[in-house]
C-alpha cells in the first residue's frame, strides 16, 4: 500500500470513528431526556424524537412544499440485523423536526434513495429472511413512511452491481439508473438533500 493510500486510509478511518462517536452521542443524549420528547408524525424509537424549543428566533418560515430528499448508503451491521438502520431513524427524526417546526405534514414532498451496502435493510421480508433468518425489522419503517406519502428509490448500480432485482424491495420502490443521478436531479427541482451514510 502506497504512503498516500495509507494515509487516505487513516483519515477515512478517524472520520469514521468520529462520526460513529457523535452518533453515539447523540443518542445518549436523547435517552438521557426522553421524558422530553415529542414525536409529533414518526414515533417507535427514542432516535426519532425531537426535543421542544421555545422562543425561536430563526422560525421556518417556507410556505409552500417543503421537498426533502435523504441518501442513505450505511448498512446495517452483520451484528444488529435486528435493528433500525440508522440512516432511516435519522430520516424521520428530521421530519418530525420539520413538522415540530410548523410545517403542515400534508406539506411535505419526501423521497429516500438507498443505495450500496443500505440495500439490505429495504429488502423485502421474503429476501431478509433468506438472507438473515428474521424479518426486516425496517419493514414497518418503510411502511410507515409510505404512510405519509414518502416515495422510495433504488440505485440502479446498486441493482446490477450486487446481482438483486426490484422485486427483492418492497412494492413501491422505484428504480433510478443511479443514486448520484437520482440525487443530482432532485437538487435541481429543489429538494434538500440530506446525506445519511453513517
Amino acid at each position: 500500500m502506497s504512503r498516500k493510500s495509507l494515509i487516505i486510509l487513516v483519515i477515512s478511518l478517524v472520520s469514521s470513528f468520529a462520526s460513529f462517536a457523535q452518533q453515539g452521542a447523540r443518542t445518549a443524549a436523547l435517552k438521557a431526556n426522553e421524558s422530553k420528547l415529542i414525536y409529533p408524525l414518526y414515533k417507535g424509537s427514542v432516535e426519532m424524537g425531537v426535543m421542544p424549543v421555545e422562543n425561536v428566533q430563526f422560525p421556518f418560515v417556507h410556505k409552500g412544499t417543503c421537498k426533502v430528499v435523504f441518501d442513505v448508503s450505511a448498512a446495517t451491521p452483520d451484528s444488529a440485523r435486528n435493528t433500525y438502520n440508522a440512516g432511516l431513524l435519522e430520516a424521520m427524526r428530521i421530519l418530525n423536526l420539520h413538522v415540530v417546526a410548523g410545517v403542515p405534514a400534508e406539506k411535505i414532498d419526501a423521497v429516500v434513495v438507498f443505495h450500496g451496502p443500505a440495500a439490505a435493510s429495504f429488502f423485502n421480508d421474503e429476501v431478509y429472511n433468506k438472507r438473515f433468518k428474521m424479518n426486516n425489522p425496517n419493514g414497518a419503517l418503510i411502511q410507515d413512511l409510505k404512510a405519509h406519502g414518502v416515495k422510495f428509490v433504488v440505485c440502479g448500480q446498486t441493482l446490477a452491481l450486487r446481482n438483486l432485482t426490484i422485486d427483492a424491495f418492497p412494492a413501491g420502490v422505484q428504480k433510478a439508473y443511479s443514486a448520484r443521478t437520482a440525487l443530482s436531479d432532485l437538487q435541481q427541482q429543489g429538494y434538500a438533500v440530506y446525506s445519511l451514510t453513517e
